[in-house]
C-alpha cells in the first residue's frame, strides 16, 4: 500500500489516476478491488519473478529477431542494458545530478530507449510527462515531448529529458533547454557533440552521457 501510495496510484487527495495496468509479484486481499476501474480498464498482471529484483529475472532475454525480405530474418541480442550510475563509460557535464534527478532519469531512459526511435522523452516526480515517438528528426522528438507535456497541463520547468541517440546538432538539446528543464540524458558520437556539451554548460544544466 505503501508503493502505491508513493507512486499517486492509491490518490489521497479524491482525484483518480488514469492506470492502464499493474505488473506485480503479487496483490494482496481487497488491492485488486480497491484499484478496479470501470470497464475492466486496469489490467492487473501477477509476475511472480518481479519479486526478486537482485537478479536478471525481471529482464527478457529471449535474442530478438527482426524480418526481413524473402522470408529472412536477423537476429540480435536482447536490449538488457540497465542504468546504472557507476558505470565506467558514463561521463556528466556541468553540476553533478541531484538525487532525485538521478531517479528521474533513469525512468526516463527505461521509457525512451524502448520507444520507436527518434524519441525524446520528459520526467519529472518520477511519472513520465511527455514522450515524442517515432519522429524523422531529434529536433521533432525533443519538440513533441514538450508540447504533449505542457498540452496535458504538465510543467516542464526542471523536469528531466532523454534522447534515445545523441544530438548531432544542438537545436534538439535547446528546445528542451527552452522548456525549462534541469538535466539531459543522450548519448555522445556526433562530430559537433563539444557544440552540444557547450550549449548545456552555457545553460547551466546538467547533462549525462
Amino acid at each position: 500500500v505503501e508503493t502505491l501510495l508513493r507512486y499517486n496510484l492509491l490518490p489521497t487527495d479524491g482525484k483518480r489516476r488514469q492506470i492502464d495496468g499493474i505488473a506485480a509479484p503479487a496483490f494482496a486481499d481487497g488491492m485488486v478491488e480497491r484499484l478496479h476501474r470501470k470497464n475492466e480498464r486496469c489490467r492487473m498482471y501477477v509476475n511472480p519473478a518481479l519479486d526478486n529484483q537482485a537478479s536478471a529475472l525481471p529482464l527478457d532475454l529471449t535474442p530478438q529477431r527482426r524480418f526481413t525480405m524473402g522470408g529472412g530474418w536477423f537476429e540480435q541480442p536482447a536490449d538488457t542494458f540497465v542504468l546504472t550510475w557507476d558505470h565506467p563509460e558514463l561521463q556528466v557535464i556541468g553540476p553533478a545530478p541531484t538525487p532525485t534527478q538521478k531517479l528521474d532519469l533513469c525512468l526516463a531512459y527505461a521509457i525512451g530507449s524502448t520507444s520507436t526511435s527518434n524519441t525524446g522523452t520528459l520526467v519529472k516526480d518520477e511519472m513520465l510527462r511527455g514522450n515524442g515517438v517515432g519522429q524523422q528528426d531529434r529536433v521533432e522528438a525533443m519538440d513533441l515531448a514538450v508540447r504533449r507535456a505542457q498540452g496535458a497541463g504538465h510543467s516542464t520547468i526542471g523536469a528531466v529529458g532523454y534522447s534515445d541517440s545523441f544530438y548531432p546538432f544542438p537545436d534538439g538539446l535547446e528546445v528542451f533547454i527552452k522548456a525549462g528543464v534541469s538535466a539531459v540524458f543522450a548519448s555522445r558520437g556526433a562530430d559537433r557533440d563539444a557544440e552540444v556539451f557547450a550549449t548545456a554548460e552555457r545553460a547551466g544544466i546538467t547533462f549525462v552521457t
